[in-house]
């Protein structure tokens, strides 16, 4: 598999490259209503991941241990990460 995301309940809408560099975008949302620690499995180990916006803007960094990114996801919540290589 190239890129999970647990629980269950964060479904993944887009696995895309970045606007205007070789980062990659991954953005999620909460179907059921549910705060949860999202767990986003990637392809090889990243350099850095941040959190982004629309227009794919770097945000506040994110940890990584490895090739996972554990971040809080809302209720109801987009979350869209910007991971770099």
């Amino acid at each position: 598999c190239f890129v999970s995301l647990a629980p269950s309940n964060l479904i993944l809408t887009t696995v895309k490259k970045a606007q205007g560099s070789d980062a990659v975008i991954c953005q999620w949302y909460d179907a059921e209503g549910i705060e949860s620690q999202a767990v986003l499995r990637l392809p090889g180990t990243p350099r850095k991941a941040v959190f982004s916006n629309f227009l794919e803007e770097d945000g506040a960094p994110v940890s990584i241990k490895g090739n996972v990114v554990e971040v809080p996801s809302g209720k109801n919540a987009v979350v869209t990460l910007k991971v770099y290589y």
